[in-house]
């Protein structure tokens, strides 16, 4: 039934986009979170995509569900609070497209993600289940994504997992960081920046291939690894490879990351590859293929909008 089944996060990223007439800051209201951006981008590459996540029932939760339904994304595990409201995140864009992000999330709907709150016809329909750590902020619903990648694993499904680091959305990193690895030590195909490979790792651009072979002794069968403008590669236990990033004019780099991992792990679910059994060869189509949707994506505002259609890339 789907390709690729997403819990976490959905949110609203407000977009700076200059002043008005009065001097004050503009923001555009964005569907985003690292979890839609990337089943947007496996969605665009002609994936069948479902999503479990609960937002606040208000008028930004419903603008987030038509968002993804206009994307083609299943809403049947989508569900609403009561009584908390959705997650936002300012972002204030800089010069070279780089971003500072401000979360509103305390005590956030998705925080309170319970098991009876998922719908697990969807995992044992899918064929992968991806996660990001944004939502494991939350006591709760942590417990929720290690119930579902247990139930994943148990039925045989593979599990991605984008450690997305953000140590500001954690009261406490250092308790962030042990879920985090936790979650690793799951994982099947793990996504980590350059940022993440030095914090989990403990190595920076120059022995990146030390460093994702230290996060494959913990569990993942292949690691994808972006440097950003830089480009990104992969690492497994038999090879690795990579691929320098191209040459663009970056405005907005938000959802870059989700972008090349979505691109990237639709091209494996669309040649029938699993990551032990994916080529060299193959492997490097595939990564050369998500290094230029991630270059098309940040030439654009937005996370969830700048996903590319199709291999020709272009905007929706």
């Amino acid at each position: 039934m789907y390709d690729v089944v997403g819990i976490g996060t959905v949110l609203i990223d407000f977009t700076s986009t200059g002043r008005s007439g009065n001097g004050n800051p503009l923001f555009e209201c964005n569907p985003g979170g690292s979890v839609a951006n990337f089943l947007t981008a496996v969605a665009r590459q002609g994936g069948r995509c479902g999503v479990i996540c609960k937002l606040g029932n208000e008028m930004f939760g419903r603008f987030l569900e038509d968002s993804l339904r206009r994307e083609r994304i299943d809403t049947e595990g989508l569900v609403y609070s009561p009584d908390r409201l959705t997650t936002g995140a300012f972002v204030q864009l800089r010069e070279d497209g780089e971003h500072d992000f401000l979360y509103y999330k305390k005590d956030a709907a998705d925080m309170d993600l319970s098991k009876e709150d998922v719908n697990y016809r969807m995992i044992d329909g899918c064929e992968v289940l991806h996660v990001t750590s944004f939502i494991m902020t939350g006591e709760k619903s942590y417990e929720t994504v290690l119930d579902c990648i247990r139930y994943a694993k148990d039925r045989g499904k593979l599990v991605t997992y984008d450690i997305n680091w953000r140590p500001i959305s954690w009261e406490k990193p250092e308790t962030g960081m042990e879920r985090v690895r936790r979650v690793i030590g799951m994982t099947d195909i793990l996504k980590v920046s350059l940022e993440e490979l030095e914090v989990f790792a403990g190595t920076g651009e120059e022995n990146w291939e030390e460093g994702a072979k230290k996060l494959l002794a913990m569990g993942p069968k292949l690691v994808l690894v972006t440097f950003g403008a830089d480009g990104c590669a992969y690492c497994t236990r038999t090879g690795r490879g990579r691929i320098e990033g191209e040459r663009v004019r970056a405005v907005d780099t938000t959802g870059a990351g989700d972008c090349c991992f979505g691109v990237f792990v639709q091209g494996l679910l669309k040649e029938g590859l699993g990551p032990e059994i994916a080529g060299h060869e193959k492997l490097m189509e595939i990564l050369g293929r998500a290094n230029q949707a991630a270059a098309f994506c940040v030439q654009h505002t937005g996370g969830l909008p700048s996903m590319p259609y199709g291999e020709g890339y272009e905007q929706g």
